[in-house]
């Protein structure tokens, strides 16, 4: 079955254009609230990010110890950050969805769900994310097999498979 390119295309310019103000609403609350608890975050790990970048000048010679504090604050930094855009994300998109099925019939000037929806959607990110690391993870295992096997018995083709796996 053909998708209709050009229908499909003016259709989302329809919707998008005529439903604008919704568009609008949907978004602007939970991306608000991202950008207020990474700025919070932020204006937290200030001082020691700037700390940081002084002491990792060519001139002075860095402390690993310091390095060490200021990964560790950025990794809290992600630990928050993240889960928080994957729930704004879906949380968009299902208010997006929502709005193109016709299920909010008038505009939309204020979206925010923590619905059953929004916890599906979560669901299959994290699914997604799990099947395609456990596929990079079978691919590894896969060209490392192969490459031993050519390592012990077709060395001459080692480095051109190895090259063309690696590229695939």
């Amino acid at each position: 079955m053909k998708i209709p390119f050009e229908r499909t295309i003016s259709s989302a310019y329809r919707f998008a254009f005529s439903n604008l103000l919704s568009v609008i609403g949907i978004g602007w609350f939970p991306y608000l609230l991202t950008a207020a608890i990474v700025g919070a975050a932020l204006y937290c790990l200030g001082p020691q990010i700037i700390v940081f970048i002084e002491a990792a000048r060519p001139e002075h010679k860095p402390d690993p110890a310091q390095i060490m504090t200021t990964l560790r604050a950025i990794g809290a930094l992600y630990a928050i950050v993240l889960p928080v855009v994957l729930l704004v994300s879906a949380m968009v998109t299902v208010g997006m969805v929502r709005k193109a099925l016709g299920l909010h019939p008038g505009p939309v000037f204020f979206f925010f769900s923590l619905g059953s929806q929004v916890w599906r959607l979560i669901g299959g990110y994290i699914l997604i994310a799990l099947l395609f690391y456990g596929l990079v993870i079978v691919f590894t295992f896969a060209i490392a097999a192969i490459w031993f096997a050519l390592d012990h018995y077709a060395r001459p083709a080692e480095w051109p498979v190895a090259v063309v796996l690696g590229m695939a």
